[in-house]
C-alpha cells in the first residue's frame, strides 16, 4: 500500500516470496527510509532467508497438524475405552441378574457405580462418568424387564427368616464366645457348629455364611488380628494409589483390583465366598496386583574423577 508506506516513511522495498513445494505461502519484505538499490548479493541473502523461513513455517504447521491428529486419536481411544466399559457394565449386571443372587446384584450395581465414578472420569472426564452411570441405569432398567423383581423380593423380612442366616449367625457368635481366644480349630466348623445349631435350622450347616464369623469361630483372636491387619494395609494403600499425577496402565488395573477386593470382602459378610477355593485364589490374585509397587528407574550415579 503506497499510502501506508508514505505515512511510515518507507522509500525502498525488497520483497522475496516464501515458496514451499512450488507454492507461495507468504513474503519476506525489507524496507529502507532512504532511496536504496539492493545489490544482487543482498537479494541472494534475503532469498536464502526466505527459503529457510518457508521451511520453518511449514514445519511449524506440520507439527501443529500432528498435535491435532494425536489429540484426536487420544479422544477416540478414550471413547473406545468408555464404550467397552459401558458394555461390560451392562453385561455384568445382566449376568448377575440371571444368577438371582441378591448379594450378587447389589454388589454388582455398587461395583459399576464405583467404577464409573473412579475410572471413567480419569479415562474420559466428567462427561464420561455421567455417560457410564446413565448406561448403568439403562442396564438396570433392562434387568427389571427380564426378572430383577423376583431377586428383589428376596429382601423381604419373611424371606430373610426363611433363609435361616440370622439363626446361623446367632449360633456362630455363641460358638465364638465359647472358644475365645483360640477358636475351635481350622476346618472344624461343620462338626463343631452342631453343638450351637439353633432349633429352627433343621438342615446340616457346613459354613457360617459369613467368612469373618467363621474365621473367628475357627481361628479365634489370631484370625481376627490377621483380618484387621489386612484391612489396615488396604486402607493405607489407597492414598498411595490415588495421586493427582497421570496414571499408568498398571495404576488403572490396581485401582480396579482394589474395587474387586472391596466387593469380595463385602460379599463375605453374607456368604462363605472366600471359603470357595476358586474365589480365594482370585482374591489372592487381586491382592497381589493391588499391593504391587511399581519399580522406579534408579538414578544414574556419576562416577567421581580419580585423583
Amino acid at each position: 500500500n503506497v499510502e501506508v508506506a508514505r505515512q511510515e516513511g518507507l522509500v525502498s522495498l525488497l520483497s522475496v516470496p516464501l515458496v514451499f513445494a512450488g507454492e507461495a505461502i507468504g513474503a519476506l519484505n525489507v524496507y529502507t527510509e532512504q532511496p536504496y538499490l539492493f545489490s544482487d548479493e543482498e537479494i541472494r541473502i534475503l532469498s536464502a532467508f526466505a527459503e529457510l523461513s518457508a521451511i520453518a513455517i511449514e514445519k511449524a504447521r506440520l507439527y501443529e497438524r500432528v498435535v491435532d491428529v494425536e489429540e484426536l486419536l487420544r479422544q477416540n481411544e478414550r471413547l473406545s475405552a468408555l464404550g467397552l466399559l459401558a458394555a461390560a457394565s451392562i453385561a455384568i449386571l445382566l449376568g448377575l441378574v440371571f444368577t438371582r443372587s441378591r448379594a450378587g446384584v447389589g454388589l454388582g450395581m455398587l461395583g459399576i457405580l464405583l467404577s464409573a465414578l473412579v475410572l471413567a472420569r480419569r479415562i474420559g472426564g466428567e462427561r464420561s462418568a455421567r455417560l457410564v452411570t446413565v448406561l448403568g441405569v439403562i442396564g438396570l432398567a433392562l434387568a427389571l424387564e427380564i426378572g430383577l423383581a423376583p431377586v428383589l423380593e428376596r429382601f423381604t423380612d419373611t424371606n430373610l427368616v426363611e433363609d435361616s442366616r440370622l439363626s446361623i449367625f446367632a449360633g456362630t457368635l455363641a460358638g465364638i464366645g465359647e472358644f475365645l481366644p483360640f477358636g475351635s480349630g481350622i476346618g472344624t466348623f461343620p462338626e463343631v457348629f452342631r453343638r450351637f445349631q439353633p432349633g429352627d435350622v433343621p438342615y446340616f450347616v457346613n459354613h457360617a455364611h459369613n467368612d469373618y464369623l467363621e474365621w473367628l469361630f475357627e481361628g479365634g483372636l489370631f484370625a481376627g488380628a490377621l483380618v484387621a491387619v489386612f484391612l489396615a494395609l488396604d486402607a493405607l494403600r489407597w492414598p498411595q494409589l490415588w495421586t493427582r499425577e497421570r496414571w499408568s496402565h498398571l495404576r488403572y488395573l490396581q485401582v480396579g483390583a482394589g474395587i474387586g477386593l472391596l466387593l469380595l470382602g463385602l460379599h463375605g459378610l453374607v456368604d462363605f465366598n472366600l471359603h470357595i477355593p476358586a474365589n480365594a485364589i482370585y482374591f489372592a490374585f487381586l491382592a497381589g496386583l493391588f499391593f504391587h509397587r511399581e519399580h522406579e528407574a534408579p538414578a544414574r550415579q556419576q562416577a567421581l574423577p580419580e585423583r
